[in-house]
């Protein structure tokens, strides 16, 4: 009897850490979201100043400045969005996006973020997303494949002193399995550089 007394004020202690837990994990996904969202509205006001500024006249030089504070701006607020999507994530809430998006637009402004890198290093930034031109647009989560691909490829210029850094897309049409089906297509996204690969162990 005093045995399953012990495991019983074991168990109970267990649940009671367990609330405890959820409770601590609720708190902070509160506070990252509410954290995000504050960070989103100035964001967005400096998207829309660089939206009206690049409408005035301005030089090529300045145009290309005003269109890359649009690109990073722009990937900012996909960060923040990730953000929000890891407070999703623990709880539970996490919602993958089907929308149709251009393979060839996405790994262009995939190296758009990370070129100022390459061009410290003197590196060539290569894009070759030939292989996708059967399927056209895809329907996915763009974003989420932007954030990794951009991790990747700041990985590959990071490890890489001279050469090239090619990021390569291909997409292969999948048959229906039913008349009512949607046309598949299975995308591969590949990253090559020149760099000092990884070693055998």
């Amino acid at each position: 009897l005093a045995e399953a007394q012990a495991e019983a004020a074991e168990l109970r202690a267990a649940v009671e850490e367990l609330h405890e837990d959820n409770a601590v994990l609720k708190d902070k996904a509160g506070y990252v979201s509410s954290l995000a969202h504050e960070v989103r509205t100035p964001l967005n006001a400096l998207l829309a100043c660089c939206t009206l500024l690049r409408d005035t006249v301005l030089s090529s030089e300045q145009a290309e400045y005003v269109r890359l504070m649009v690109s990073c701006g722009e990937q900012i607020t996909n960060n923040v969005d990730y953000v929000l999507e890891l407070a999703r994530l623990e709880e539970k809430k996490v919602v993958l996006e089907a929308k149709p998006f251009s393979v060839l637009e996405m790994c262009e402004g995939c190296v758009e973020m990370v070129r100022h890198l390459a061009q410290k290093k003197g590196l060539a930034l290569v894009v070759d997303c030939e292989g996708c031109e059967p399927c056209g647009e895809l329907c996915g989560d763009a974003n989420r494949l932007k954030q990794a691909l951009i991790n990747l490829l700041s990985n590959s210029i990071k490890f890489t002193e001279k050469g090239s850094v090619t990021l390569r897309a291909k997409a292969v049409p999948l048959p229906a399995e039913g008349l009512e089906d949607p046309a598949m297509a299975s995308l591969t996204l590949e990253i090559q550089d020149t760099g000092i690969g990884l070693s055998e162990e």
